[in-house]
């Protein structure tokens, strides 16, 4: 897997992507100023496919669909933004939403998955592959939240909060307000209004309690699988007779 970290890190593959999610949601104010925004969200994408498609059988098996997702995503958001006139470039952005809600799901999957085959115990690999499922979980409700604002401005209050002319704009209010629906802190300066936002913000919240409880649960119980495992593989020592 390419990487930007020194060779005795390669082990880490998730180290590269969480580092990259925390940036990206670090800069969210400035990037919602700067065209660059559209650049690190792309590296961020692009990131979470290589490391999901190369950490599990899963995410081997949906390398392809997953590729393929992102590149018509990127290309319908690059076509919208560059060459389309602004009534046919809103229907190119909710294609682009469209496809980077299955996209950042199916990496979400992917990664959960490198988890759930860990076999080694709580390893650092293991632990940073948690974090990153976390917050990909939490990108992949925004781009839901995003499309259901493109399809139907008045699905969040206040609807001033979203600018409709400014996908990016909508897409980075609904990142926090999907992060603040995950860890169901709730602040309340946005909150659903339509069936659909109330329902898919209701679900969040959910699986964000189940996620945290289902998770401390599984690693807790594969390290003392793994403990077993190495005390049966250890030779007892053998005794000696006086």
């Amino acid at each position: 897997m390419p990487t930007i970290f020194p060779a005795h890190l390669k082990k880490y593959r998730f180290l590269q992507l969480v580092v990259l999610l925390m940036v990206l949601l670090l800069l969210v104010p400035v990037l919602m100023q700067h065209k660059i925004m559209g650049a690190l969200t792309e590296m961020v994408m692009l990131d979470s496919l290589v490391v999901a498609a190369g950490a599990s059988t899963l995410g081997r098996r949906m390398r392809w669909p997953l590729l393929v997702t992102w590149a018509l995503a990127f290309g319908s958001f690059a076509v919208g933004y560059i060459f389309l006139p602004p009534a046919a470039a809103q229907m190119a952005f909710v294609l682009c939403s469209f496809l980077y809600t299955f996209f950042s799901f199916g990496c979400t999957v992917a990664v959960l998955s490198f988890v759930a085959e860990n076999r080694r115990g709580v390893t650092l690999d293991a632990l940073l592959a948690s974090v990153a499922a976390y917050v990909l979980l939490a990108i992949s409700f925004s781009c839901l939240y995003s499309l259901l604002v493109m399809l139907n401005p008045q699905s969040f209050h206040p609807p001033t909060l979203l600018n409709y002319q400014h996908p990016a704009h909508i897409y980075l209010t609904m990142i926090y307000f999907s992060l603040v629906t995950l860890t169901t802190v709730g602040y309340g300066d946005i909150a659903p209004i339509s069936g659909f936002a109330q329902m898919f913000a209701g679900m969040e919240a959910l699986i964000g309690q189940l996620y945290l409880a289902i998770l401390v649960a599984y690693l807790v119980g594969s390290s003392l699988s793994a403990r077993l495992l190495r005390d049966r593989e250890t030779p007892a020592p053998a005794k000696t007779i006086p």
